[in-house]
Order: C-alpha cells, then sequence, then structure tokens
C-alpha cells in the first residue's frame, strides 16, 4: 500500500480510508477490471467459447496487472 501511494503522490492513510486492506483493493481493482471486460459483452457459441471469450477480454483490458488478467486477487 505504501509503494501504490507513493506512486499516487498521497499517504497510504489515504487508501486506508477507502479500503480496509490490500486484498479489498485488489478486489475492487479485479471488479472493474472484469465490468471493463465484459462492457458490451454478447455470448456467442457454447459454453466453452463463451469462458474463451471472456478470459480473451480479461487478459486485454489495459492498464491490468498480472493479478487480474490472472484473476488471483490478492496475488
Amino acid at each position: 500500500m505504501r509503494k501504490l501511494a507513493a506512486v499516487l503522490s498521497t499517504d497510504s492513510s489515504s487508501l486506508y480510508r477507502h479500503f480496509r486492506n490490500k486484498a479489498e483493493l485488489l478486489r475492487a481493482v479485479a471488479d472493474r477490471a472484469l465490468l471493463t471486460a465484459i462492457a458490451g459483452y454478447e455470448p456467442e457459441g457454447d459454453w466453452k467459447q463463451c469462458v474463451t471469450d471472456t478470459r480473451r477480454r480479461r487478459v486485454s483490458v489495459p492498464g491490468a496487472g498480472p493479478a487480474v488478467r490472472n484473476g488471483v486477487p490478492g496475488g
């Protein structure tokens, strides 16, 4: 949290006003990335194709780090 706060030119206490801990922050980032990835998504094909398309869209979210792209909040 301190490193992120430094990048944002703020104090880590300001992050804790919005998020209780790092895991909660990462969940919020992952949620936002997933919402961005599925915006306008119209499922086509069988369930396997839908899962593949959703994964591909999530991986392509601009600015998403490895934890978000891999679907591993907290990692």
